[in-house]
């Protein structure tokens, strides 16, 4: 089962900054997908400021989410990372 989302801060721009439910944190950058017209409200700093954790992933307004396996899959390690995450090519620059 993968880890669900249980904290998560915006960063300017375009960036989250995740943590999960083991614990580990993890850094996603969205600004892929801000020419999705779904995602067009993200472009607002103020607007993306409002997200907030539901039902163990991000959303804002309830209305604009990320499937979790995107971001499971795509974040790059953050700050700390968990021994298993070492192995992971994007953990290796910190």
């Amino acid at each position: 089962m993968n880890p669900r989302v249980k904290e998560v801060k915006c960063e300017s721009p375009y960036n989250l900054i995740l943590t999960f439910s083991n614990n580990e944190i993890r850094e996603f950058n969205f600004s892929a997908y801000l020419g999705y017209p779904v995602y067009e409200p993200l472009k607002d700093e103020s607007f993306c400021q409002k997200v907030t954790v539901t039902n163990g992933t991000v959303a804002w307004n309830k209305e604009i989410d990320f499937a979790p396996i995107l971001y499971t899959l795509k974040a790059g390690c953050w700050q700390v990372c968990r021994r298993n995450c070492l192995s992971e090519p994007q953990c290796l620059s910190i």
